[in-house]
């Protein structure tokens, strides 16, 4: 991850960063195949970043680097683990939040890692296995567009093996996350929507059956969903949900991956589908008897997509 190059309005002090999403890196076996797919459908640019010897490709939408790519390591495959998003969030210290992780049952994927001129990150799970990366900027870090525009990531989701009570606990104590409102989904359980001091950030579900494992889901603006919808086939991805219409909750659209997901939102009223990306393995193929390693957000054999459009 790399601290970004935005104006200065759009930088956040310490206190009022802790708690975002500030980045998103995939991990993927096929870095030029990943490219292709995402370039293509969602519409993104890449930008190579040198830095101590280190090359690293960011994704951009329009000027705006918002995440990166990165190959794989060859042992973490071989170890089962496939291709998934990680998400950073932004924290004032990041191996105080790493040492409570671990007190709260959380376990240490990365240790906490110096990125010269950038920051220090980590990755951490979460007791039922969900990843994310705490982040502590070097200096003051970028803050989230608001509204997210077209191309960003807009909501952020967490469907875990525990009730969603138990989850958000664990989160809220590591990034001061509150809860907002929250949605009763019959035998589904609770979708409980969770903020970061004044931005609504994502919502927290039960794990339905045939989903193997806990994992974090990522929605991304675009500006139309069928559109979009199609350049995933024709990209050679892979429709795995929808479209579906969402009337009035504006936070529930989803689906149940059965890999590494994320996905696009244009902003009451939803359209949403989920798709499977190509290039990262066998993306026809959906494993959910699989066991999942301790590395594994979700075991199957290509990074996945659900997509959205909303009105804002």
């Amino acid at each position: 991850m790399v601290n970004s190059v935005v104006p200065k309005e759009e930088h956040m002090s310490e206190d009022s960063a802790r708690g975002q999403f500030v980045w998103y890196d995939l991990m993927t076996t096929n870095s030029e195949a990943a490219q292709a797919f995402y370039t293509s459908v969602v519409g993104w640019g890449t930008q190579v970043w040198e830095n101590a010897g280190m090359s690293y490709t960011m994704w951009t939408a329009g000027d705006t680097p918002i995440g990166g790519i990165m190959k794989l390591p060859d042992e973490a495959v071989a170890g089962g683990a496939r291709p998934h998003w990680v998400g950073y969030v932004a924290v004032p210290d990041t191996d105080a939040t790493v040492s409570r992780a671990q007190e709260l049952g959380g376990k240490v994927m990365v240790p906490p890692t110096n990125i010269p001129t950038v920051g220090r990150f980590a990755v951490i799970a979460d007791p039922q296995g969900a990843l994310t990366a705490p982040f502590t900027p070097q200096g003051t870090g970028p803050g989230p567009k608001l509204p997210p525009p077209v191309g960003h990531f807009s909501w952020h989701e967490l469907a875990t093996t525990t009730d969603p009570e138990t989850a958000f606990a664990f989160y809220a104590d590591l990034f001061g996350w509150e809860k907002i409102e929250a949605m009763d989904m019959g035998a589904m359980g609770t979708y409980q929507i969770f903020k970061s001091g004044d931005v609504s950030l994502g919502g927290m579900m039960n794990k339905p059956p045939q989903m193997p494992v806990s994992a974090w889901q990522y929605y991304l603006n675009v500006a139309d969903i069928d559109a979009a919808t199609t350049r995933v086939t024709q990209s050679g991805g892979q429709v795995m949900m929808g479209p579906i219409q969402v009337p009035t909750f504006t936070t529930c659209c989803r689906r149940w991956p059965t890999r590494a997901s994320r996905v696009w939102s244009l902003g009451p009223t939803y359209r949403s589908a989920g798709t499977s990306a190509p290039g990262n393995a066998q993306v026809i193929r959906v494993d959910t008897k699989a066991p999942a390693p301790p590395v594994l957000v979700l075991p199957a054999e290509g990074a996945t997509a659900s997509t959205s459009n909303e009105t804002l």
